[in-house]
């Protein structure tokens, strides 16, 4: 951990901002605020990945391909540093995303997608040419193929041709009866066999272009930080990593706004998530003719803190959620959930709840 006092509007460009910290310019770009003041200096803006310091206090915020001895990092994905929408840590998500099963070099800088995964096929001969097509090793094959929907595949080894980017921003895979690759083969599934560096050159836009010597936006906010003057708000909130639990907003029981009343509980709150493809983890059931409910939690489910037993499940994707075959579809693609807390009950006419004995079914 370096500590540097120095002012900031005292360094106007990239190069002179970049040197005085010891970091590659390109590491400006990936900026994401925590929402919190840094743990140190108790002053300038905490960034992501730093142990809640600023870019002053401390600069571990991006990963770096290789250590201080030479020696190759053992956690490097995203060294490319081509945004920070493919660090680990951006965006409303509340987790990680899963990082892809490949052994690419190219693939591992550019780091994670926010943006959603896919995953291996499911029928054996399919999923042993994608993993060749991945240059998956050897030893790693057999625990893939036992259960491939539980590894990722980056969007990036996939041909424009055949995935889409959805309304929600999320990434998904067309529907075609046949998939011809770039070099004219055809496939029954969508092929990972992409040329990465192509992802690279033709899809990814530099959060600032070569030789542009003007500073990112966050700069701004530690400026006026250092000289006793509010941040900018548009700069802080644009820089500012939107947990999902931050998503909650409360309504009341009707529909309107809610209103607190001393006889009465705020209204049930509703809770956006962003789920990341795969196992979710948990254990769902009917509730009379149309609700769906949380009945149990995993212990792995990544956002276990974030729902309870007994929480309605009201919609996937802006689609209501009315029986349990619906939390099947679109499954192999990064859905929002949206979940409506268990109500509190009222103080002075409590009683136990019961979520019924429906249909139930894990996911």
């Amino acid at each position: 951990m370096v500590f540097y006092e120095f002012i900031f509007k005292d360094y106007p460009t990239r190069t002179e901002l970049s040197n005085r910290l010891s970091v590659p310019p390109m590491a400006l770009d990936v900026i994401s605020f925590t929402g919190s003041l840094c743990k140190r200096c108790n002053r300038l803006p905490a960034v992501l990945n730093n142990q809640g310091r600023c870019v002053s206090c401390q600069q571990t915020w991006f990963p770096r391909e290789l250590k201080e001895n030479g020696e190759r990092a053992k956690h490097c994905r995203g060294h490319g540093l081509y945004g920070p929408q493919f660090m680990r840590l951006f965006g409303e998500g509340i987790n990680s995303p899963k990082s892809c099963a490949c052994s690419m070099t190219l693939c591992e800088k550019i780091g994670y997608s926010h943006a959603g995964t896919f995953r291996f096929p499911t029928k054996p001969e399919e999923c042993a040419i994608a993993m060749e097509m991945l240059n998956i090793p050897a030893e790693r094959r057999p625990k893939i193929a036992s259960n491939p929907r539980n590894f990722a595949i980056a969007p990036w080894h996939y041909s424009p041709e055949h995935r889409t980017l959805g309304a929600n921003g999320c990434w998904t895979m067309k529907k075609l009866d046949r998939y011809v690759d770039h070099h004219g083969a055809e496939y029954s599934f969508p092929p990972p066999n992409w040329d990465v560096q192509r992802f690279i050159d033709e899809e990814i836009d530099p959060p600032t272009p070569p030789g542009d010597e003007t500073l990112p936006d966050w700069v701004q906010a530690y400026i006026c930080a250092q000289t006793g003057m509010p941040p900018p708000a548009d700069i802080v909130q644009a820089n500012t990593k939107k947990n999902a639990v931050g998503k909650k907003r409360i309504i009341a029981p009707g529909g309107g706004p809610a209103r607190k009343r001393r006889t009465q509980s705020t209204g049930p709150a509703v809770v956006d998530l962003r789920i990341s493809p795969g196992r979710l983890g948990l254990g769902v059931m009917m509730q009379g003719s149309s609700s769906v409910v949380v009945s149990s939690i995993d212990e792995e489910c990544t956002f276990r803190d974030h729902v309870s037993v007994g929480d309605r499940l009201v919609s996937i994707d802006g689609r209501p959620v009315t029986c349990i075959e619906d939390v099947s579809e679109g499954a192999d693609a990064v859905r929002i959930f949206q979940f409506e807390k268990r109500a509190v009950a009222q103080p002075q006419r409590a009683k136990s709840q019961t979520f019924g004995t429906g249909r139930k079914a894990n996911f």
